[in-house]
């Protein structure tokens, strides 16, 4: 049941920026044929960057088990990063957003003019604001058994499914959306941090931190 919880956290923490580019993109779909090549362009990159991860996971394996948790910190930090831009941006909070907002929008432009509407383009424009999926999949990977591994990879697949479908819904709902848009700067911190603190608790590292 950890594991379940703690991949759940990972994606969610990880995806909630996805939220908002599937609800553009599936706003912009015309056909069945678009949304499901908006589907499966977003298969193929969150899986990619899953992968990505576990590779470069597995490679660090051979370092002790205890010193792999220090990767634990990097969510660590990104989550305080994440409240430290958080504090900055207080008093200009919808300029702001709205800012973010129309960057989202030309990017998602910009890549309509070299891949329409198909499955590169989603593919492509979900790597990109993939960074925060690596930082964060490498040190889970690492301290996760094989049977884990595969657990983690499975729920992340059906939670891709239910990420388009929420994508697809959201855009008929503007209170859900105005909800994700306002307390995302909030639900992410806490999840990296928590996500941090697990690892390092997972992997015997907080106690070699604590009595070093």
């Amino acid at each position: 049941m950890p594991i379940v919880i703690t991949a759940l956290l990972s994606f969610a923490g990880t995806n909630i920026d996805d939220i908002l580019i599937l609800t553009l993109l599936f706003s912009r779909a015309e056909t069945a044929a678009d949304k499901r090549r908006i589907v499966l362009g977003q298969y193929l990159a969150v899986l990619t960057l899953t992968f990505f991860s576990l590779f470069f996971g597995y490679n660090i394996s051979f370092v002790p088990h205890v010193y792999i948790g220090l990767f634990g910190l990097i969510p660590i930090f990104l989550g305080l990063g994440a409240v430290w831009r958080l504090r900055n941006k207080k008093n200009d909070k919808t300029a702001g957003r709205k800012e973010a907002q129309k960057e989202l929008v030309k990017l998602i432009g910009m890549l309509e003019k070299i891949f329409p509407a198909d499955i590169l383009y989603v593919y492509f424009l979900t790597l990109a604001n993939g960074a925060d999926n690596v930082s964060v999949y490498i040190p889970l990977f690492t301290n996760l058994s094989a049977v884990e591994i595969i657990t983690v990879i499975v729920i992340f697949v059906m939670l891709i499914g239910f990420w388009c479908f929420l994508g697809m819904k959201i855009g008929q709902y503007p209170l859900i959306r105005k909800f994700l848009e306002k307390y995302k700067d909030v639900l992410i911190p806490v999840v990296f941090i928590g996500l941090g603190i697990y690892i390092l608790l997972k992997s015997g590292t907080l106690g070699l931190l604590m009595a070093g």
